[in-house]
């Protein structure tokens, strides 16, 4: 048990996700009885997922400059050279986020209906999320 919580696949990939699936639960039992029940929107969870890991990075950015700063850091090397890379992965992930924004918000709705088209508005969205966390994981290991 102790290997699966110290795996880094599991801390930053299976946690944010299990996050984003609560936030969804949660949603749903908010709602008032009448409503109750899952909606297409309620799956669409592609930008949780690029901001969740978004914020993976700037926590790991903060860590690793902080452990350079104190000395701490066990392969300084390593540590700068992901530092340098580090603003601009992250503003070409807030650049994509933005750019898919607009994307869903283009083709991603149903004409004269409140409801997400399937494959613009919530897979393409979630598949980019799921990778944007896989390259945070594999990036930050």
């Amino acid at each position: 048990m102790n290997e699966l919580l110290l795996n880094p696949y599991f801390k930053e990939f299976v946690i944010p996700l299990l996050a984003v699936f609560l936030t969804i639960g949660v949603k749903v039992v908010s709602r008032k009885d009448a409503y109750m029940g899952l909606e297409r929107e309620d799956f669409a969870i592609g930008f949780d997922l690029i901001v969740s890991s978004l914020i993976l990075l700037v926590t790991y950015s903060s860590k690793i400059a902080a452990d350079l700063h104190s000395g701490q850091a066990t392969n300084p090397e390593m540590c700068n050279e992901k530092l340098e890379y580090l603003p601009w992965i992250l503003f070409f992930s807030v650049f994509g986020l933005w750019g898919l924004s607009t994307m869903v918000r283009a083709f991603g709705w149903e004409n004269n209906q409140n409801k997400l088209r399937l494959w613009p508005g919530i897979v393409i969205p979630t598949a980019l999320g799921l990778f944007a966390l896989l390259l945070t994981v594999n990036f930050i290991e």
